[in-house]
């Protein structure tokens, strides 16, 4: 018989003929920050952040107070109706916030998620610098 211990919340007990195991789920969840790219060109902003594991419905985008928000939430990758004996793919969520300049048009912005890649088209309002003519009074 051998005895593998993962962590103290898990403990697996194998033979030849079958495999036991006892297993707790008292970790915390898990929040990651995905990694991501920005890109600029004319007037519009691109982001892309990694988020392996998430569709577009575990998705969410919000902009408030100039801080532009992302979330994004993945289930375990248990088989369904199997029970797990072994765990080191847990769910979790991905989580990263940047703050906005006046330049943004939050209303604007479009999101798409493809392949664990969230795309951000993040249009900058063109009216937001102007210049102001001065005239004699």
């Amino acid at each position: 018989m051998n005895t593998n211990t993962h962590d103290t919340n898990a403990t697996t007990t194998c033979d030849t003929t079958a495999c036991t195991s006892r297993a707790t789920d008292s970790r915390p969840a898990r929040v990651l920050t995905p990694r991501c790219d920005i890109f600029e060109r004319d007037g519009v902003v691109h982001v892309v952040a990694e988020m392996p594991g998430v569709d577009e419905s575990g998705v969410e985008v919000a902009v408030e107070r100039n801080v532009l928000t992302i979330r994004g939430r993945f289930d375990s990758l248990a088989p369904e109706g199997y029970r797990p004996l072994w765990r080191e793919f847990d769910g979790g969520t991905y989580q990263r916030s940047f703050e906005l300049s006046n330049e943004v048009d939050a209303n604007g912005i479009r999101a798409v998620m493809k392949n664990g890649l969230l795309s951000l088209h993040v249009p900058k309002n063109r009216s937001a610098a102007r210049k102001i003519a001065v005239t004699a009074g």
